[in-house]
């Protein structure tokens, strides 16, 4: 029997993808899955090919079960392939839970038990317009939506449809950036100063003080909140010096801040400005004999849960010491003024300091260009101004 390559491929899908170092390959078959691992995408593609071909010749070949199931069935139910997606997909993510959790958000309106061939357009827009008219707004429905559309992509691979329903991403609103002045800065660092004031609780001083330098940090170096109190003593980079006898000397001022797992899996170096270096090595010096240690790096007297400078900052501490600082700089009705508004300061100012959009990229760690753009507010006079300087007719 001759088998045409092209008529095996659109008969049922056969996907390689990348798994760390290696690369694996996976071939759908008569509800059955079959995968292996390969050390390039070469060898993972060849495999599936002849795979392929010996099952349509009807050769034995065992399918490898998904990790999880008791047998080889191909989820069809949208619950069940949302179920297959987080333990195949988004486990692997760091927004996994998110999408997981925007997927059963879908699950709800469209029905757990809806097979998935049978979604069309007109459920999928009839649910849009049922968000709509509950104040959902466009970027979350657009969050949700990702999520079915990854259920889809899974769908085809797992061969239970040929095709997706179109999703039509919505139009979200543009809002100007906020981002916080020098003199807010100043502002909000005295409140954090005041409140550190030793009164009735010292510990609660002791936060407070370091909770001043946490916003004057985040500002200055454009750090996600996840990133800030995941950084490791390890991750700050000292400036190395010389000794006469060539050996590098360790006690060097710090420099720098590596993040090595960020949002979107992008390592950079981000430079620490003076204030911020004061602020770091301040925590290095304040460590007491009790204090502990990690790679030889004393850890603050406050910070007892990991081996950061940060380490002691949960999201629900942060929430609770930022909402008290908004009241008391009369922000309560200003939704844009949140701790991620910080990120958006230190792009702002490096952009009104000259510096150009692709370095701004890379120390924010923004995957494309796209998404550092929407920095680009510069007012009409700073304009002009540019325009003045660089035009030889202005």
């Amino acid at each position: 029997m001759i088998l045409k390559k092209n008529s095996i491929l659109r008969k049922k899908p056969m996907t390689v993808k990348r798994r760390g170092k290696k690369f694996q390959a996976t071939v759908c078959h008569n509800g059955d899955r079959y995968r292996s691992t390969f050390p390039t995408a070469d060898e993972a593609s060849k495999w599936a090919l002849k795979t392929k071909v010996e099952l349509n010749e009807g050769k034995d070949i065992k399918p490898t079960s998904p990790t999880g199931l008791s047998d080889t069935k191909v989820p069809y139910t949208l619950y069940d392939l949302a179920q297959y997606t987080k333990r195949t997909e988004w486990s692997e993510c760091k927004s996994g839970k998110e999408l997981y959790r925007n997927s059963e958000m879908v699950c709800d309106v469209l029905g757990k038990e809806m097979p998935v061939a049978d979604i069309t357009k007109i459920h999928i827009d009839n649910m849009i317009q049922k968000w709509k008219e509950s104040g959902t707004k466009n970027g979350t429905i657009n969050r949700k939506l990702a999520s079915l559309s990854k259920i889809f992509t899974v769908a085809i691979e797992l061969g239970v449809i040929t095709h997706r329903p179109v999703i039509k991403r919505l139009k979200e609103a543009k809002h100007r950036v906020r981002w916080y002045t020098t003199d807010e800065l100043t502002r909000m660092k005295h409140i954090c100063d005041v409140l550190s004031i030793p009164d009735t609780d010292a510990q609660e001083a002791t936060h407070w003080k370091d909770f001043g330098d946490y916003i004057l940090f985040m500002a200055d170096t454009g750090l996600r909140q996840g990133e800030a109190y995941s950084l490791k003593w390890s991750e700050i980079i000292k400036v190395r010096k010389t000794e006469e006898d060539g050996r590098p000397d360790l006690r060097g001022l710090v420099d720098s801040v590596l993040i090595e797992e960020s949002k979107n899996d992008v390592k950079r170096i981000v430079p620490l400005t003076l204030r911020s270096q004061e602020i770091i090595n301040n925590k290095l010096t304040n460590a007491d004999e009790h204090s502990m240690k990690v790679n030889g790096c004393p850890l603050s007297n406050y910070d007892k849960r990991g081996t950061g400078p940060w380490h002691w900052w949960t999201k629900a501490r942060l929430r609770h010491y930022w909402d008290t600082l908004r009241d008391a700089m009369g922000w309560s009705g200003d939704k844009q003024a949140v701790l991620h508004t910080l990120r958006h300061t230190f792009a702002t100012h490096l952009l009104q300091g000259g510096a150009s959009l692709r370095h701004v990229q890379e120390m924010l760690g923004h995957a494309t260009i796209a998404t550092t753009q929407i920095y680009t507010h510069l007012t009409d006079a700073q304009v002009q101004e540019a325009y003045r300087k660089a035009h030889p007719r202005a």
